[in-house]
């Protein structure tokens, strides 16, 4: 609501006569103020007031509202033509030689000023205005002469850009408009529309500078054009002297109600039934469009469009259009062309234990497109859908498919499973029996972890540093090996091997004095030579320098050599213990593998 105390008073000045007064004021692009005044009234201009430019009547103004200078209201703009003068010309005078301006108007797309100029007797024109120009009132009415009645002609008069006579019937008092400038009317855009006071005809004046016009009747309202108006969407409306405001309507303007179905899918070609009115019966002579691409029109009426769009056509909102002899309808909704939607089937995942290093995903989607994995948690790595794990813990992999031109993209689908620490077991090789006196030996055990095993005596007369053994007395002996893990493995269930160390009696110096090992050292084979004879069951074992056990055979001594071989080709060069027992009785030797 406008404040009446916020009223400030720009500019006065007299009118000499009732009529005449002009009318309009409009801000032009530039920000100012264009103020059109009539010629002052009275027949003829008998003052001369449009030709003097020491007056401010049938004039184009042109003032600065948003400053000030000196004692006035307003400031002069810079470039005014008057601006510097020192003849006592008006400084507000940006045009002059106007006769009654009834209406002016700003082009705001060119910034072009347009000025209905109601003429006296004979003639009404339309003039575009020029910084300094003279449209030739009084000593011309249009492009005839007036006062004087010949010979009217100055240097630098503007004639008007169009005119009609009274004597043509077209009418006897113009009303200026507007250049048109909405989207409902397409083939009036950049026309000036204006009509006539008396006669009721409303024209569009094509006008481009160096060409010739074209001005085309619209259409006849009943009653008196007093003005007309624009909305901020440059709709166009008529003010009548009756009071009653029109719109300015193409009838032949195609209208779209509505159009089924609302969506196609993409990559299939769909028929769409378009309803309106004014559609051309003739399908070739409409041109529907769904965004930039051109759908064939199948069948036609004057409410109805049958349209096919190509399969080709991507997904998208399009807007609507449809096109009659150069008039164009844009529909009030978009038509939708879809994607499909796709889904991902992601196979689950059993938990894994350390070792596991290797895991193959398997996720399909829905529309065969490939699938794309990514680790959002836990210690793995990626390449394509082999998944190397490095570390315990949870394990979060998400499948996706980011979709394309024809399907969406599919909700993403995770997989989590737990990465355990690994059962490990532990191979304990068996350990022989000992005789008190002999040698330290090493004790032979691995994990299948790879961890290091550690042992330690369960009971019986050794000692133990590392996986070194020492003798210390004689009686049965059990060794436990065990590995606590670590953290990728669990600890490994403990394992025992148990042997007898026999102490030193004198069976062993009897079977001693009595067999003979040679020759020691020894390479491929070595012979047990005894003082007996017809001895059958002497049974032979071979330790290896770790104590395990590499030959075990029995020794027939039954041939009158009393002796036998026995193969050590196969072995490694080291020292061995060789166990030799006839009956109950034992002999233990070293022997010298090179």
């Amino acid at each position: 609501m406008a404040d009446p105390n916020s009223e400030l008073i720009l500019l006065t000045f007299n009118q000499p006569a009732t009529n005449h007064n002009g009318g309009k004021l409009v801000f032009g692009n530039d920000g100012y103020l264009y103020i059109a005044t009539g010629d002052g009234g009275g027949a003829g201009d008998p003052s001369n007031y449009a030709q003097n430019r020491t007056s401010l009547l049938g004039k184009i103004l042109r003032i600065d509202v948003d400053n000030t200078t000196d004692n006035l209201n307003y400031a002069i703009p810079a470039d005014n033509p008057f601006v510097n003068n020192t003849e006592g010309f008006r400084k507000e005078i940006f045009a002059y030689g106007m006769r009654n301006p009834w209406k002016i108007s700003v082009d705001k797309t060119t910034g072009t000023i347009w000025a209905a100029d109601v003429g006296q007797n004979a003639r009404e024109e339309i003039d575009i205005i020029e910084n300094g120009g003279n449209y030739g009132w009084r000593r011309k009415e249009g492009v005839a002469c007036y006062n004087p009645s010949t010979g009217c002609d100055l240097p630098g008069l503007i004639d008007p850009v169009w005119e009609y006579t009274h004597a043509s019937g077209a009418g006897r008092s113009i009303t200026g408009g507007f250049v048109y400038r909405g989207s409902q009317m397409p083939l009036l855009v950049g026309k000036y529309i204006y009509g006539d006071y008396v006669s009721g005809n409303v024209w569009a004046l094509d006008y481009q500078p160096g060409q010739t016009p074209t001005n085309t009747l619209l259409f006849k309202v009943t009653g008196n054009i007093m003005a007309f108006g624009e909305d901020l969407d440059h709709n166009l409306y008529i003010c009548l002297r009756s009071g009653v405001i029109q719109k300015i309507v193409d009838s032949l303007m195609p209208q779209i109600s509505g159009f089924t179905p609302a969506s196609g899918s993409v990559g299939e070609s769909t028929v769409v039934t378009i309803n309106g009115t004014q559609f051309n019966a003739t399908a070739a002579e409409n041109t529907v469009k769904f965004g930039d691409i051109t759908g064939t029109v199948t069948a036609a009426s004057a409410t109805s469009l049958t349209v096919t769009i190509p399969e080709t056509i991507p997904a998208g909102a399009y807007p609507v259009t449809v096109t009659v002899n150069g008039r164009t309808a844009t529909a009030s909704t978009a038509f939708q062309i879809i994607k499909f939607d796709q889904t991902i089937t992601f196979e689950p995942i059993e938990s894994k234990v350390f070792g596991d290093s290797v895991v193959v995903l398997q996720a399909s989607a829905s529309s065969g497109l490939p699938v794309v994995f990514t680790v959002n948690e836990g210690t793995a790595t990626l390449r394509g859908d082999t998944l190397t794990v490095h570390g315990l813990g949870m394990v979060t992999v998400q499948a996706s498919q980011a979709g394309n031109a024809r399907y969406n993209a599919a909700p993403v689908v995770s997989r989590s499973f737990a990465v355990n620490k690994s059962n490990q077991s532990i191979t304990f090789a068996p350990i022989a029996d000992r005789t008190a006196n002999e040698n330290p030996f090493e004790l032979e055990a691995t994990a299948s972890s790879g961890l290091a095993v550690t042992f330690e005596v369960a009971s019986g007369p050794v000692t133990l540093s590392g996986n070194v053994v020492t003798l210390v007395g004689a009686g049965p002996v059990t060794i436990r090996a065990s590995q606590p893990g670590n953290e990728n493995y669990l600890p490994a269930p403990e394992v025992e091997q148990t042997f007898t160390v026999h102490p030193v009696t004198s069976l062993v110096p009897t079977l001693t004095e009595q067999t003979l090992i040679y020759p020691n050292p020894a390479k491929k084979e070595f012979y047990v030579k005894t003082a007996g004879t017809g001895i059958s069951n002497s049974t032979l074992v071979m330790y290896s320098p770790i104590g395990k056990k590499v030959i075990e055979q029995t020794l027939d001594f039954s041939t009158s050599q009393n002796s036998a071989g026995v193969a050590i080709g196969h072995l490694s060069k080291g020292i061995y213990l060789v166990q030799l027992q006839i009956g109950d009785k034992v002999m233990k030797q070293k022997l010298i593998i090179e």
